[in-house]
């Protein structure tokens, strides 16, 4: 029995001071680790485009070994098939066809989008919400053509310049640039080494 009081004696609740250090040890807690937690959808996608980005390289790689094998490097326009069909008589009505330009994925649906095989639609498409990805796809008057790929309308721009990501236009956006090589690039810049792939995750 007196064991037993002692027990019951030793048991208590906690005092208002242990709460209130309960509380502010734990607000504390919330101001340092709160904005960290938040940040992980940011996070989240820049990963997803460092992986886009990734798949697209190593697609622009394969497509143009193939293309390379076809003859097919030096034109404009052309169709790589990604498996079925020999390169060589590879068109459009394909269903494994992947459009070309200059031996590479060209930016468009049917180009680079087909190549990486992701969930992407047109930005202005009604069930964009549904998709994993949206893009833009933007053809200058020189006819090179570059596509742009987010995660909703609001973070993809109408279209990319090198003059505009100098100026920190894009600092607020949250896309990917892919394009082709050209013989007359955007702003005068010819490019011949493969497309460009560029990532802005400024407002992820």
């Amino acid at each position: 029995m007196t064991a037993g009081k002692g027990l019951r004696g030793r048991s208590r609740g906690f005092t208002l001071v242990e709460l209130i250090v309960v509380i502010v040890i734990l607000g504390i807690l919330a101001v340092t680790a709160a904005p960290k937690f938040m940040n992980l959808q940011g996070d989240a996608k820049r990963a997803s485009l460092e992986g886009v980005a990734g798949a697209m390289r190593g697609a622009a790689s394969m497509i143009y070994g193939k293309s390379l094998i076809a003859g097919k490097t030096s034109a404009n326009s052309g169709w790589i098939c990604m498996s079925g069909s020999a390169a060589t008589s590879c068109t459009g009505s394909e269903s494994d066809a992947v459009k070309i330009r200059l031996g590479y994925p060209d930016a468009s649906a049917d180009g680079i989008i087909r190549a990486v095989d992701i969930d992407a639609v047109a930005a202005g498409s009604s069930d964009a919400d549904s998709h994993d990805f949206v893009y833009r796809v933007k053809t200058w008057e020189s006819g090179l053509r570059q596509i742009l790929v987010g995660f909703d309308a609001s973070s993809v721009p109408d279209s990319y310049q090198d003059s505009a990501a100098s100026s920190g236009s894009y600092n607020d956006k949250c896309f990917l640039f892919y394009d082709t090589p050209s013989i007359s690039g955007v702003d005068g810049v010819d490019s011949t080494s493969g497309p460009r792939i560029l990532i802005f995750s400024g407002g992820c």
